[in-house]
């Protein structure tokens, strides 16, 4: 293993300075909306008569359903938390294997380089760290899929010599990544025919691991479609775009647009690709293939974007909501190294000049990456949560708010509202109608019969 060079360990310092603040919130982090009711449901049922009951009422997502009820909760608020911490760790790691399997000539040292790097990006890009990190039923279904995502890939990566193992943890992995949600499912099947294509057009011939992902894929879209729950889903939506084609074409295009210059403009996809372009492997291609490259990576994000905003326009009528856009968010940041890659093959083939490793350029890049942390972002959002004490005061509130219920001997509790909502925690709270079903559902969990609001 090759040690760090001086110049290197800023940018790992950076990363650890945009990691950190996430981390620590999972300290604070708290149950909300769904997770009430989801994790009673699995309480009170069992693992398999939850699964049957949300399968046939609400929606196929067997596997986030599935997780959701052997909610972490069930054990104590503490489960919550740690849980929160595995999904954010598993993340990162899953990225790290990723890379690691796919830029195999690189030493490690590089290689956490550049997944640090697309682990900052990740956060930095995030359009809801409330509702992905910290909202158990929610990152269960766009954080948990982008996981099992970035380890089939890092499978993938030995493609031509893949034996059985490699074919059924590829199949398992593509099947419970598309039964996490609908939005993975569909991107998933879309990169992975894209895929399939790209490389018979390089090859001119099929992969036996792309087709068994493919078929797991379809197999699992299957299951997913013929779930009784999805009439019920569909039929809440009611306005001039759900259902109609050329509407929801035209909304989530103009979506997708404003979200792609979100991206590059609130997040330092440009600068940190300086440094990715002198870290990445040259390797041997041709000037074809890395076109081709390029086309795949320019139409995969043309598909996320567009495609990933037209799910929801069809299916609901309206955007995506912000734990959606997370993975949409996710699989940007795969297309964009897969950019990165491209980009690098053509200045190889061109025999252009590639950015080197001096102490000048992570300077700048250092410096303007700490410029980029003073504007909105999640990083800077997280590190105010936590320094002001908002995220302290949250967890107290909650936590006293258990303490009333469970010490209550009453059929009907009354709690106070939420006076501290931080952006990087808070997603939802009770309503002050006790039979909505936020608090429907907190009573079940807590076995009483109803929880009421105090004036606020």
């Amino acid at each position: 293993m090759r040690t760090l060079r001086l110049q290197e360990l800023p940018l790992l310092l950076l990363a650890g300075l945009v990691f950190l603040p996430f981390m620590l919130l999972c300290l604070y982090a708290h149950a909300s909306a769904d997770d009430w009711y989801m994790a009673a449901t699995g309480r009170d049922l069992g693992l398999w008569g939850a699964s049957v009951k949300w399968y046939t009422t609400i929606t196929g997502r067997i596997v986030q359903q599935g997780v959701t009820s052997l909610h972490p909760i069930r054990l104590g608020a503490w489960a919550y938390k740690l849980w929160c911490l595995g999904l954010l760790i598993g993340l990162g790691a899953a990225i790290y294997r990723m890379v690691r399997a796919w830029l195999s000539g690189l030493d490690r040292s590089r290689t956490l380089m550049i997944s640090a790097a697309g682990g900052m990006l990740l956060l930095w890009s995030m359009r809801s760290p409330a509702q992905g990190l910290y909202w158990v039923n929610g990152g269960n279904t766009y954080v948990l899929p982008a996981i099992l995502q970035a380890c089939m890939l890092s499978l993938l990566a030995g493609m031509d010599a893949a034996g059985w193992r490699r074919h059924v943890a590829v199949a398992l992995l593509a099947a419970a990544a598309a039964w996490c949600s609908e939005l993975a499912m569909a991107l998933q099947l879309l990169g992975i025919i894209l895929f399939i294509v790209t490389h018979w057009l390089l090859h001119r011939r099929l992969v036996p691991l792309l087709l068994t992902a493919l078929a797991a894929t379809l197999v699992a879209t299957a299951v997913v479609f013929l779930s009784p729950g999805n009439n019920w889903r569909s039929g809440i939506y009611h306005n001039e775009v759900h259902g109609h084609l050329v509407p929801a074409l035209v909304l989530s295009a103009k979506l997708g647009v404003r979200q792609v210059l979100t991206w590059l403009t609130t997040s330092p996809y440009f600068l940190l690709s300086i440094p990715l372009l002198a870290l990445w492997p040259a390797g041997q291609t041709t000037r074809r293939q890395a076109c081709l490259w390029l086309s795949l990576a320019l139409v995969l994000m043309v598909g996320t974007a567009w495609g990933g905003f037209f799910v929801g326009a069809w299916s609901m009528g309206k955007p995506l909501p912000p734990r959606a856009v997370n993975l949409l968010g996710f699989y940007f940041l795969l297309e964009w190294g897969l950019l990165v890659h491209a980009v690098t093959a053509l200045f190889t083939c061109e025999k252009w000049q590639r950015p080197r490793l001096s102490p000048a350029l992570y300077l700048l890049v250092l410096l303007a990456l700490g410029a980029s942390l003073r504007s909105p972002n999640p990083v800077k959002t997280a590190w105010r949560d936590l320094l002001s004490g908002d995220a302290r005061k949250f967890d107290a509130e909650c936590q006293h708010r258990y303490d009333l219920i469970s010490q209550s001997t009453q059929d009907e509790v009354t709690v106070p509202p939420l006076k501290t909502k931080p952006v990087s925690l808070y997603f939802n709270d009770l309503n002050p109608d006790p039979a909505d079903w936020r608090n429907a559902g907190m009573a079940s969990f807590f076995q009483k019969k109803a929880i009421h609001l105090t004036q606020p």
